[in-house]
């Protein structure tokens, strides 16, 4: 237990609202009805026709979540170390509980010409931590038409609107007296 609670304590000060990230008190929680920002890290590998290394780069969504459904769009920034280019996707994301999928454009830059293309990813979440693999195709590239990825996502997901009311971290409304009481 006094392992786990310096994790919990730097996920809830991370995150920035106890309900939608790790609690001291009970570890995580599912988030409740809303809006979120959920923002982090991507790391894995690529894997080419004739290369294949590492992959690093961030990704952010906007998702409503609602009884174990979640959709949204996303957009993220990877640089491939293998093929030295880097890789710029946004599209929809769809989901129930802890399995989801997202796909979108795709646009691949660091060669004399800028490709574009489409991806589709396929993933499995606990909580902040993802699991995935993805597919990207670049029609328009000369020699390397098609990539797949396998990597793990961190992102931690800040409430926007939650339940009929903005997170605990915006000022809430009070109730005032009438101006002229009857």
């Amino acid at each position: 237990m006094n392992r786990i609670l310096p994790w919990a304590a730097a996920a809830t000060l991370i995150g920035g609202s106890g309900q939608a990230v790790a609690q001291v008190e009970g570890g995580p929680k599912f988030p409740v009805q809303g809006w979120y920002l959920p923002v982090g890290l991507n790391v894995g590998g690529a894997f080419h026709h004739e290369s294949r290394g590492m992959i690093l780069g961030a990704e952010t969504s906007v998702a409503y979540y609602r009884r174990g459904w979640w959709m949204g769009v996303y957009t993220d920034v990877l640089r491939d170390f293998g093929n030295d280019r880097t890789r710029w996707s946004v599209g929809p994301e769809l989901g129930f509980s802890f399995v989801g999928i997202d796909g979108g454009f795709l646009t691949q830059l660091g060669e004399d010409k800028v490709y574009t293309g489409y991806q589709i990813r396929g993933l499995v979440t606990m909580s902040l931590l993802s699991l995935y693999g993805r597919g990207g195709w670049l029609p328009s590239h000369p020699s390397e038409q098609g990539f797949a990825e396998v990597g793990v996502l961190l992102k931690i997901p800040i409430p926007l609107w939650e339940e009929g009311h903005l997170p605990r971290y915006y000022p809430q409304p009070t109730a005032r007296a009438p101006l002229h009481p009857d």
